[in-house]
């Protein structure tokens, strides 16, 4: 059962569901800081029963205000809602991503099922001029990009909730983001303006749940590293065959963007190698690998001298 969003006049929601992604270390091209939670709760306050909102210390961990949110064993799907939308939330192409940290003294029991996932819905209006009347309180969920929770140990972590894949709730598209979704006023008539957020837990009614949120950023997620070269939905040594031959020649075997096919992009294979049919076969180390190409530059140089003799 999902909880519709309470009515707003400028309004949306910041809920904290099970939708979000674990990433302890991501690099961002900019992150831009939205709420801090220093002087009270930002305007956040329960969303559904059986979830209380208040401004904490626990977890902060830029200034001395954090966020709590508590739930009670039987709530299911609840959060924490806003309609005080920052301008760092803004029109496209600004965000991708909203990062946040989350701290948690207590691991989910996750036995026998039990689960605990965090996610982001989105709010907004149509354009003014759309035909047939503008249209109030849009929601945007980006459910395909939820994240478990309940594998956190107790501790502070940093959780990424990409926003790439949605329905647009005007044309029906999927896979939308939120720069394909949202913009202002007269960008596009298909453009949604948005008024506010959530973030929303959802988790088994067999415990209770505990975080304390801060920091919450807004910004773009960096380019995809890939080293599938071949396309064929797995990094195998097709992959690192390619990748030889592109080296240092052509962008085939690129990984990480930069348009050049080096050592860097040997990692990347190295990190994301999965064989997929036979036998298993070592990775070669970084080091091995070169050592083994200057091994074999020289042997062909003593073999050619050795045939400029006779």
């Amino acid at each position: 059962m999902r909880v519709q969003p309470v009515p707003c006049l400028v309004s949306v929601c910041l809920l904290a569901t099970t939708l979000a992604l674990v990433s302890p270390s991501r690099a961002f091209a900019e992150l831009t800081l939205a709420y801090s939670f220093e002087a009270d709760a930002e305007g956040f306050g329960p969303n559904g029963g059986g979830v209380m909102i208040a401004r904490d210390t626990i977890g902060a961990t830029v200034g001395t205000g954090s966020l709590r949110m508590q739930i009670v064993q039987g709530a299911t799907f609840v959060g924490a809602l806003t309609g005080n939308l920052k301008p760092e939330i803004g029109d496209p192409p600004g965000m991708d991503a909203v990062v946040f940290d989350l701290t948690i003294t207590q691991q989910f029991p996750t036995e026998l099922g039990n689960f605990v996932d965090a996610g982001i819905t989105f709010f907004g209006s149509s354009q003014p001029d759309l035909p047939g009347g503008q249209l109030e309180g849009l929601g945007v969920q980006f459910q395909a990009d939820q994240v478990s929770l309940g594998g956190l140990a107790p501790g502070t972590h940093t959780i990424t909730m990409p926003l790439l894949h949605a329905v647009h709730p005007l044309t029906f598209d999927t896979n939308q983001t939120f720069n394909q979704i949202f913009g202002g006023v007269g960008t596009g008539i298909n453009d949604v303006i948005p008024t506010g957020f959530q973030i929303y837990i959802n988790k088994s009614s067999t415990a209770a749940w505990t975080g304390y949120i801060d920091n919450i950023r807004v910004g773009m997620l960096p380019p995809p590293v890939d080293a599938d070269f071949n396309d064929d939905g797995f990094v195998n040594a097709l992959d690192l065959t390619i990748w030889k031959g592109a080296y240092g020649a052509t962008v085939a075997g690129d990984a990480n963007g930069d348009l050049k096919s080096d050592g860097a992009d040997f990692l990347i294979w190295q990190r994301q190698f999965t064989p997929t049919a036979g036998p298993l076969s070592a990775v070669p180390e970084p080091t091995t690998l070169s050592l083994g190409g200057a091994a074999a530059a020289m042997l062909a140089a003593v073999r050619r001298r050795a045939a400029s003799k006779h």
